[in-house]
């Protein structure tokens, strides 16, 4: 004769547990991505414009012209020296090495042999042929950082951040052009 048989399974003690341990981590995992998604938001940032930069570096040895890199608080812009003007100008025509953007809740702080530069809201103005800026003793533009012909550059050290939540991307780039992600420890 057989004893009575026990059922197996899992009471529902158990299953509400597996269920809320579940929900645990898929509510770590929401959380981690959207923290992750405005980290990697910034780092894009900051990988195009090292990309942009050595566009531009390559661009200042292939064509024997000098370029220049002015910053504002939330964007950058590319510039070419016309020697014929003897002055700054916007680089024509190319959709490339257009003035940038950061998006609304970034900014940029930008540091030129170990110090802090401060930076503007807008773009500085150029000299044109109608003013007389020069006669009156007026500063002429220049830019932050200037790319020469020969592949060298300002050495600078860029950081792109969001004072929101303190998301920072710094990026150093020496003489000689080389690019240098910085670890957090190091600024």
């Amino acid at each position: 004769m057989h004893g009575p048989q026990r059922q197996s399974g899992f009471t529902l003690f158990e299953i509400l547990v597996v269920v809320l341990i579940i929900g645990i981590i898929a509510g770590t995992a929401v959380l981690s991505v959207g923290v992750l998604r405005d980290d990697r938001q910034v780092r894009r940032e900051a990988d195009r414009a090292a990309a942009l930069i050595s566009i531009l570096q390559d661009e200042a040895m292939l064509q024997g012209r000098e370029f220049g890199i002015e910053f504002t608080r939330t964007g950058y812009r590319f510039v070419e020296y016309d020697p014929f003007g003897d002055r700054w100008a916007e680089i024509p025509l190319d959709d490339l090495l257009r003035a940038r953007q950061l998006p609304e809740s970034m900014e940029i702080e930008l540091y030129l042999d170990g110090q802090s530069v401060k930076l503007d809201d807008t773009p500085a103005r150029f000299v044109t042929d109608e003013d007389d800026d020069r006669a009156r003793g007026i500063e002429l533009y220049s830019p932050h950082v200037f790319v020469y012909s020969s592949g060298d550059l300002t050495p600078f050290e860029v950081h792109i951040i969001r004072p929101t939540d303190n998301a920072r991307v710094a990026l150093a780039i020496d003489v000689l052009g080389n690019q240098e992600f910085l670890a957090e420890e190091d600024f």
